[in-house]
């Protein structure tokens, strides 16, 4: 058939090549499908990741909270979040409390701290539960550099505020203002003997004493007194607004005699010492009296 041995072995040589390139297009072929449906599947995955991360946050889960779950029961992550995670979450708290107490430093956890504890360790209790009294040991120790307080009260503030050192801190300088609005009162004739709260106790008094209204009125008395004086016996804000209705009542503009309550209601309407006096300072169009009433 071949008329030289040369051109035979070219001719199966070119045969050779074509079952190679056959071959080649073959797994080529294969291997696109193969990507293909590894495509699908990830898309799929992902479609079902997405629809499981929108289930849990209508049910108020976090992401992190879902991809743990998941880990639990892929098929159903959310209803597994609804039966187990408190009781994951109380778990931790308490076998941190059990440590602590063994390390004689007894510390309480609220849900909070143990939840973001879990959620960072990625559900691992072991991990969770000893990341979270180091993290509120830390939190401890900034929160007495910020304020002088013994260490129960610091961690009682701490877990109140779920671990938030910033707002701990706020919570303790209210409970010593609580204090010192107790002394103010208990000089100035008010009794602090009751058990009622010193808020509910202020919101009840309807009328302040003409003894107070002297004592805020007298420039002669420091003016750090009478701004205190101010600021728990009307109930301010802050203690630079009790500033400001000091401010006022010591200015000149007062020679037409508003009252302690008008310049309180001004203040705290307006917040700052030109607006207040702006305030003061209108006539009614009816009347045109200088200081309408407030």
């Amino acid at each position: 058939l071949f008329r030289s041995e040369k051109a035979r072995e070219a001719h199966e040589r070119k045969k050779l090549k074509e079952e190679e390139e056959a071959k080649r297009r073959e797994e080529e072929r294969r291997k696109g499908e193969e990507q293909f449906r590894k495509r699908q599947m990830v898309r799929q995955g992902d479609i079902r990741f997405f629809e499981h991360l929108k289930k849990g946050e209508k049910s108020g889960y976090l992401p992190e909270e879902v991809e743990i779950a998941l880990k639990e029961d892929p098929a159903n992550p959310v209803d597994w979040l609804e039966t187990n995670w408190d009781g994951w979450v109380n778990s931790v708290a308490d076998l941190a409390h059990r440590e602590s107490t063994k390390a004689k430093k007894p510390l309480q956890f609220s849900w909070v701290e143990a939840r973001d504890c879990l959620v960072e360790c990625r559900g691992d209790f072991e991990a969770a539960t000893v990341q979270v009294g180091q993290v509120k040991l830390a939190q401890i120790a900034k929160v007495c550099k910020e304020i002088e307080f013994d260490y129960e009260p610091v961690c009682e503030a701490l877990t109140k505020s779920d671990g938030d050192a910033a707002q701990a801190v706020i919570y303790l300088q209210k409970m010593q203002f609580r204090e010192y609005i107790d002394r103010i009162w208990t000089e100035d004739g008010f009794s602090s003997d009751d058990d009622e709260d010193t808020e509910d106790a202020f919101k009840s008094r309807r009328k302040i004493p003409t003894s107070v209204k002297r004592l805020v009125e007298n420039q002669t008395i420091d003016v750090e007194r009478r701004v205190r004086v101010v600021h728990a016996e009307y109930g301010m804000e802050s203690y630079g607004r009790a500033c400001v209705v000091i401010k006022l009542l010591d200015s000149e503009e007062r020679e037409d005699g508003f009252t302690i309550q008008q310049a309180v209601k001004a203040v705290r309407d307006h917040g700052y010492f030109e607006d207040a006096l702006r305030r003061l300072r209108q006539k009614c169009p009816i009347c045109e009296m200088v200081y309408p009433e407030l």
